[in-house]
């Protein structure tokens, strides 16, 4: 059993109950997660935590040349590939959307977007890139290909009307 620091309640000592700190005897945060964690959330609400948080993002997403690579990390971090890997593909659709064959016309803050990546939720799988409408398309159908073939059928169907 083990006592919080911050709460005073006494549970189990295991990785359920407390975070894991290697510079504790036990190596267990002298803190419960509920308490780590409300502590944690206070701090990232002051200036002083905001300030910390900003260096650590910059500091993991600089490259040697000290520029920000957030998305050569971010598609690392979700899909495993590369810049060049991305590039790669976008070559091979010849910039296109995998599914209908557009560019990617949708802007943020007036910047264009790029083709979005998209993959397999159960396997990770990357099926090509796709624009940010038919990816929502098939995020909205949670690629259930049944539910698909449904909206199909019901577009056809007025067709024939």
């Amino acid at each position: 059993m083990k006592t919080c620091t911050r709460c005073g309640g006494v549970k189990p000592a295991t990785l359920e109950y407390f975070f894991r700190d290697v510079r504790a005897k036990n190596n267990l945060s002298p803190q419960c997660k509920t308490c780590k964690t409300k502590t944690v959330l206070a701090y990232r609400k002051t200036k002083r935590g905001q300030e910390a948080l900003k260096r650590n993002y910059k500091k993991q997403n600089q490259s040697k040349s000290g520029k920000l690579n957030s998305r050569r990390c971010h598609l690392k971090k979700h899909y495993n590939i590369t810049l060049a890997d991305y590039d790669q593909m976008l070559e091979k659709q010849n910039g296109v959307c995998v599914i209908c064959g557009h560019v990617e016309t949708r802007t943020l803050k007036g910047i264009q977007t790029r083709l979005t990546v998209d993959h397999n939720h159960k396997t990770g799988k990357i099926r090509g890139l796709l624009c940010h409408s038919c990816n929502i398309l098939i995020g909205c159908a949670k690629d259930n290909i049944t539910m698909l073939q449904s909206a199909i059928n019901y577009l056809c169907q007025e067709k024939e009307n």
